[in-house]
């Protein structure tokens, strides 16, 4: 079961590798197409997760089995925070995205403009056919002999120039606010999908070896039974604002599950330095202790040569 559910992952990995190549980390499109990439195969590495993390169920017995297993749940963690990330990661992307297309039509439609005041601008017939044919250059040339006088003429083309670029300024605008309502159900989904496969992992990963899951944590820290929790701390916050207590509130007063927590990990992380750190000495000294001793053998057998 374990090695089934790496294949799953493995696949996964291999999918979204080959799918957002060559990669381009600064472009949003490039951005946007990792994200639907990872949204697209996220429920495959979710069951080949959970499939790993469950392996142990079936052979209770086997040590190097549950360590594997312990270390799929502990990175689970971290992939839940990745896609918790991936959220703000679509949303930037996307108004990048939108930004760069609108910046582009509107320049489009400044050029535009200017020629039309370039054709507006003309006093000759020969620069004004010239530019007649730049800015439609699907219709018919003018005859040698134009019907009406070049100021009529003009006029006549300016005020049609003028006509096409306000209606394809306006079809422009309705274009970029239907992208924009698109975006946004495009950005709910992806949300929501996001969140989905973040529980989904959350329900599995651990932040340390035998641990409660993530999602354990969260759940306990909504009860408002269970001491410490977020419900207590925010009613707690409110009953001083009641009061209309003006003493700042203290840590200790508000979170003092969470501070004795976080103390007694800072003094475990602390403890192990300083093994580590007494180990390491004691191997240093015993190594120059070893090496002064060497040394001196070497030194008198040397002596012992020279006076032979």
């Amino acid at each position: 079961m374990f090695w089934s559910g790496a294949a799953l992952a493995g696949f996964f990995a291999v999918n979204t590798v080959l799918a957002i190549l060559p990669p381009a980390l600064l472009q949003p499109d490039w951005q946007l197409k990792l994200a639907l990439t990872l949204q697209a195969n996220g429920l495959q590495s979710l069951i080949g997760c959970a499939m790993m993390s469950a392996a142990p169920l079936l052979d209770p017995g086997n040590r190097a089995l549950r360590n594997r297993a312990e270390r799929i749940r502990l990175m689970a963690a971290w992939i839940c925070v990745g896609w918790l990330l991936l959220i703000p990661l679509q949303i930037s992307s996307g108004i990048r995205l939108l930004n760069q297309s609108q910046s582009a039509v509107q320049l489009e439609l400044r050029q535009r403009k200017q020629q039309i005041d370039q054709l507006q601008q003309t006093k000759d017939e020969q620069n004004f056919r010239l530019q007649f044919a730049l800015m439609s250059p699907t219709s018919p040339p003018f005859p040698e002999q134009l019907p009406a006088s070049l100021e009529r003429v003009r006029a006549e083309a300016v005020s049609q120039f003028i006509g096409q670029w306000r209606r394809q300024q306006d079809s422009v605008s309705q274009i970029l606010q239907d992208r924009l309502q698109a975006f946004l159900v495009q950005n709910l989904g992806n949300g929501l999908l996001c969140l989905m496969l973040m529980l989904g992992f959350a329900a599995i990963g651990r932040w340390r070896a035998q641990g409660p899951t993530l999602l354990s944590r969260f759940r306990q820290g909504l009860d408002p039974k269970q001491p410490g929790s977020l419900v207590q701390q925010i009613q707690a916050g409110l009953k001083n604002l009641r009061r209309g207590s003006r003493q700042p509130i203290t840590p200790q007063q508000t979170y003092p599950s969470m501070v004795e927590r976080w103390r007694s990990q800072l003094h475990d992380w602390v403890h192990r330095y300083q093994r580590r750190r007494q180990v390491a000495q004691s191997k240093a000294a015993t190594g120059a202790r070893q090496r002064r001793h060497q040394a001196a053998i070497k030194q008198t057998a040397a002596k012992a040569r020279k006076r032979r």
